[in-house]
This record gives C-alpha cells, sequence and structure tokens, in this order.
C-alpha cells in the first residue's frame, strides 16, 4: 500500500493510502491537526512517518495503525527545519533533525532518544536541508552559513566545511539512490549542481540553471533528479545537467515540493523494469503524481487539500518492507508502434471529449482527475477504534431483532387512606 502525507502551514497533516492501479486509487485516510504550528519538515520510512514544526517538537506516527506513537520534544530550543530517515547496518531505524539554531541532532527510534549532537554549522544558521548516504554512515547537510557539511554519523564527527566555487547559498542536497554514487545541491537559490561523489564537490559533473528559486530536489533514479520550481514545474533532469523532461500544473502557481517511489514491475510481454512515481505539491492546494517513465503528461492522480491549507512538505513510502512487484501494460516507446498507438488514442480522445466541450468549455484543472474524498478520519489508538466499531455492530444487531411481546402486569391495589387521629391537650 501507497502513502502520500502532506504537512501544512496551519499545523494539519494529510495523508492518502491505496493502490494507484486499484480503482478509485489513493483514498483520504487521515487528516487532523498535529501541531499548534506551521509544519517545516517531514520524512517516512516504511510504516514510520515524522514531522516537525516551529512549535519545536516531533511527532511520530504508524502509518499502517493510523496511530501517533510519541511527540518528542525538550531538545531543540529553535524551529525544527529539517529531518531524514535512514537504517544503520544492523537494520535499526534513526533520525536526523535540525533546527533554526544550526544544531543537528541523531535520534533512534527504537528508544526514541538523543544519541548525538551534530555540530559543525555556524551558530543561529538554520539548518536548511540533511540527506542520509544510503549506506547510513554519512551524511550531507546545508545550512544559512552557506556551508555543506559532510558527517560521520559513526563517530558523530564533522569534516571540514566545504564551499562549491562560486556559489554562495547553499539551500538543499540529496543522494543518489540505491549506492550514493552521485548527490545533488541547490546553489544561489536557481541552480541545481549534480556531483560525483567520489570526485568531491570540486568538479561538478552537471550544472542547471532555473527561471525563479527552486523549493525541493530528489534524486529519483541513479543519475537522474526532480525538482520544484517557484515557476511552476516539476522538472526531472540528468546527472550530466540536461532537461529531459518537465511536468506543470494547469494553473499558474507554484511546486513546493516533491517526493518519489520506486517499485520494481513485470510488463505483459514478461520483461521486468522499474516504475518511478513522482509527487509534486503545489500552492493551488493540490497533490500530482505522474509516471516519470510514461509518455504522457497527464497525472496518474491529483489529491486536492485546498488552497487554505498551505502545503509546506510532502512525503512518499511504501508500508511493507520489500518493493512490490506489479504487472502493469507496457508503454508505448518511440518506435513506429508507439506514434500509431499514440495517433489512434489521440483520436479516440478527440472523439470522446467533443460532447463535453460542447457543453462547457472546461478549465484545465476540471481535465485532471479528481479522486473524491471520504469524510476526515482522524489518528486514533487502535483499541478506541475497535471499541467503537463492536458498539456500532451490537447496536445493529439489536434493531435488526423483533420486539418481544410483554404481559401485562396484574393493577396493584389501593388502599383507602386512614383516618387520621384527632389530637387531644392536657386540660
Amino acid at each position: 500500500m501507497l502513502t502520500v502525507a502532506a504537512g501544512a502551514y496551519d499545523g494539519t497533516l494529510h495523508g492518502w493510502q491505496g493502490d494507484l492501479d486499484a480503482e478509485g486509487g489513493l483514498q483520504l485516510a487521515f487528516a487532523f491537526r498535529a501541531h499548534d504550528s506551521c509544519i517545516r519538515a517531514m520524512d517516512a520510512l516504511g510504516k514510520l512517518a515524522c514531522s516537525a514544526a516551529s512549535d519545536e517538537s516531533i511527532q511520530v506516527y504508524d502509518l499502517s495503525s493510523r496511530r501517533v506513537l510519541d511527540r518528542m520534544s525538550g531538545v531543540h530550543e529553535a524551529e525544527i527545519t529539517a529531518l531524514a530517515f535512514a537504517r544503520d547496518k544492523v537494520g535499526e531505524v534513526f533520525l536526523l533533525s535540525g533546527d533554526a539554531s544550526g544544531r543537528i541532532y541523531a535520534w533512534t527510534m527504537q528508544k526514541r532518544k538523543v544519541i548525538h549532537e551534530l555540530k559543525g554549522h555556524k551558530q543561529s544558521s538554520a539548518v536548511t536541508s540533511i540527506a542520509i548516504h544510503p549506506s547510513g554512515r554519512v551524511a550531507l547537510s546545508t545550512a544559512k552559513d552557506n556551508s555543506l557539511r559532510l558527517w560521520d554519523l559513526v563517530n558523530a564527527k564533522a569534516a571540514p566545511r566545504t564551499k562549491l566555487g562560486d556559489f554562495k547559498v547553499l539551500s538543499g542536497v540529496c543522494w543518489a539512490p540505491p549506492d550514493g554514487a552521485h548527490f545533488a545541491v541547490i546553489g544561489d537559490e536557481t541552480s541545481v549542481i549534480i556531483l560525483d561523489t567520489a570526485l568531491g564537490a570540486e568538479k561538478p559533473v552537471g550544472t542547471f540553471v532555473h527561471p525563479k528559486r527552486v523549493n525541493a530536489l530528489k534524486f529519483v533514479q541513479d543519475v537522474v533528479v526532480a525538482s520544484a520550481c517557484d515557476d511552476g514545474a516539476i522538472r526531472i533532469i540528468g546527472a550530466d545537467g540536461v532537461l529531459i523532461r518537465e511536468f506543470r500544473a494547469p494553473t499558474p502557481c507554484r511546486a513546493r515540493d516533491v517526493a518519489y517511489v520506486s517499485r520494481k514491475v513485470v510488463f505483459e510481454d514478461g520483461e521486468e523494469g522499474d516504475q518511478t512515481v513522482i509527487a509534486g505539491v503545489f500552492s493551488d492546494g493540490s497533490i500530482r503524481l505522474w509516471d516519470i517513465e510514461n509518455d504522457s503528461d497527464e497525472p496518474l492522480q491529483t489529491l486536492n487539500v485546498g488552497t487554505a491549507a498551505h502545503v509546506t512538505c510532502l512525503s512518499m513510502t511504501w508500508l511493507h518492507a520489500r518493493q512490490p512487484v506489479v504487472k502493469v501494460m507496457r508503454r508505448a516507446s518511440s518506435g513506429e508502434d508507439a506514434q500509431e498507438g499514440s495517433s489512434s488514442q489521440a483520436g479516440k480522445e478527440a472523439k470522446d471529449d467533443t460532447s463535453s466541450d460542447e457543453e462547457h468549455e472546461g478549465s484545465p484543472e476540471e481535465e485532471a482527475p479528481v479522486v473524491e474524498q471520504k469524510p476526515v478520519r482522524p489518528l486514533r489508538a487502535a483499541k478506541t477504534a475497535t471499541k467503537k466499531s463492536a458498539k456500532e455492530v451490537s447496536f445493529k444487531a439489536a434493531e435488526s431483532e423483533e420486539p418481544k411481546a410483554v404481559e401485562p402486569k396484574p393493577a396493584r391495589k389501593v388502599q383507602p387512606p386512614r383516618a387520621k387521629k384527632a389530637k387531644t391537650t392536657k386540660g
């Protein structure tokens, strides 16, 4: 089961769960107020998720049972601005959290306690992003002191500060799956710098300059980066800095964050391959999901949060440890058969859309598939939900039973009132 979770400026957390291949796709699973202030960062790994906010606290969730597991507070003394999950070599899950004071803490999620404090960024320089290497042994972070820090997580030590050429502002970083052969950094707000881990930060292998500020980036494959830009585009960029393709919302808006998941698939002809699904969250209150290897620019599904929520961050995860192997239809290739198929499909779509276009003009937003949301269900303990469902079942069973005849009881005899005795007075 796939889970997409989004944190908002008003402190609410929204989540959708389901299967993209099933009818109806993802459905709204929960929406509730998780924090008293703006959610600044969130991350998920398997069924475990965390969100951090300006209230200096971290909430821990079990996405499978939809429960709040813990609230970790009292450590950070400034608003938390970055989170990152990872597993160590023995499989234990740990979390790195950075705040506006420039401090980074390492938590063990088994005991939910701080095991290390990582000091290296300048004081009062807010941490803007954290990325943990797939091995779980090292991490990278950026902060408003305009430096890129490499951390030895085994010994809780920092390497000397690194700067990337003439770039003065570094505001985001990510590692490439599955072995961290590349990493990417946002430089001077508009540039995505891609580097080879073996060569270090001195020789970028590719650079792509966006027309406006880049708000987030993720390595979605070993040589492919996805970025979210203020001009409303989710761009797919190769490791050499060449633009591969881009996705947009139908209305002018900003792309605020991007997330991804991948899985093994088996095509109808028996050939195996990989499918990478990305999700972009936009300022118009929508979350759109695309298959980056599909030739179509139409989203697989569109989820609506609403503009009033002001979504700030996004995460995607599979609830099970192993990625599913799913049988899917073969996508069109770049050959003649693909062209014929696309032209015939376009003809069918044109015929189908003729009647709807005559009835109304049809805005771009109406063309995107929108999931009809179910009533909101807050996260709650499993025991409480079980008791409630048991009461509902017993109540329905009681209504279905036929009423039993009640025999009237004999009338009770009423005794006549006794005469009161006259009071005598002593003479």
